[in-house]
Parts: C-alpha cells; structure tokens; sequence
C-alpha cells in the first residue's frame, strides 16, 4: 500500500473509531436508559412505544455505516467482491424495509409477518456478511491474520448465545450492530496496519517464481 493510500485509509478508520464511541456507544446508552431493551424490539420501541425516533436514529445510524465499512474492507482487502457486497446490501436493505413496516397491535397479521421476516432476513444475511469478511481475513492474511480466527471465534459464539437468551430484543439487535462494528473495524484496521493486500501479492509473486 503506498504511503499517500495508507494515510488516507488511516484517517477513515479515525473516523469509524470516532463514530463508534462518540455516536453509536452513546446512543445504545440512551436507549438502554429508556426502554426495557431485554425484552422489547427496536421495531416494537418504534411502532408501539412512542419511539419512533428510536428506530429511524438507529437506522440511519446502523445501515449507512454498516455499508461504509463492508466498501472499505472491499476495496482495502484488494480484489472484487460481489458476494460480500451482495450480503451487506442485501441485508441493509432488508433490514431498513421491515424496520419500516408497520407494526401496530391492529396491524393486519400478514404485515406484521413481512414485518417480522423481512427484519430477521435482513439480520441474517447482515450478520453472515461480517462473518464472511472474517472467514477471508483468516484464511488470506497470512500466518498473523489466522491466529485472528480465536478471538473472533468467540465472538460468534457469544453472539450465537445471545440470540438464543435474548431473540429479537434490542439490547440483542443493537449490542450485536455494536459488536460487529468493532469487529469489522478491527479487521480493516488490521488490513491497513499489516498491509495483507500487499502480502498477498507478494506471496503470488513468490510462489509463480
């Protein structure tokens, strides 16, 4: 990676370090405060409990950014990726479509079922976009890049355990965007800091001679 686009990927990653704990952490705070979040989902908090202002700040806060980061790890990581942007794009959308239909006690039930289904969906396909992104961290980054695949293992585990005790709850929906926010940042931190795209073609090189 040459000097100019190391500098320049260095001040996006500030950025998302900056957005996550200047903007999102304080933001799943307030929302932790307000509403019981253990219980009751972001989209219920929105369409039932006078918090619609809730959900529309965690989509604008969550989509745009999720997506931001997905690109970044595309174009840092160094090669064409239509499977990886086609899970974050897919996912983001999903999630801002059901989000965003009605979900009121008397709303009619095949609603609430898209509403339901098109909001897991877009969970599903979100959560295994940044596995994915590990899954090619790990196994194209060299011998650093696959002791990585132990902490974030764990990560997967816990979250895969969270879903199980808290399910559609927002304390779940939010804390697992949180946490993978912080997972997708360390990798493209990584990324930059061990310049792996740059590895990679080296070994290419190495090999074929």
């Amino acid at each position: 990676m040459q000097t100019d686009e190391k500098r320049n990927a260095i001040r996006h990653l500030t950025f998302m370090l900056l957005f996550i704990a200047v903007v999102y952490v304080p933001f799943f705070i307030v929302l932790t405060l307000k509403y019981d979040v253990a219980s009751v989902a972001i989209s219920r908090i929105g369409w039932r409990f006078d918090g619609f202002r809730y959900l529309v700040s965690f989509m604008i806060l969550t989509v745009p950014f999720m997506l931001y980061q997905v690109f970044f790890f595309i174009r840092i990581y160094g090669k064409r990726n239509k499977l990886l942007a086609f899970l974050a794009i897919t996912g983001s959308s999903l999630i801002v479509i059901g989000g965003f239909t009605p979900y009121y006690e008397d709303t009619l039930e095949a609603v609430q079922f898209f509403h339901c289904v098109a909001a897991g969906a877009g969970a599903v396909f979100s959560f295994i976009a940044v596995t994915y992104m590990v899954a090619q961290y790990c196994a194209s980054g060299g011998r650093q890049a696959r002791k990585a695949a132990v902490p974030y293992g764990v990560y997967f585990i816990a979250a895969s355990a969270a879903f199980f005790a808290l399910q559609s709850a927002a304390l779940f929906q939010v804390g697992l965007s949180l946490c993978s926010f912080i997972v997708m940042y360390l990798l493209n931190s990584s990324l930059v800091r061990n310049n792996i795209p740059q590895e990679r073609k080296t070994d290419v090189v190495l090999a074929v001679s």
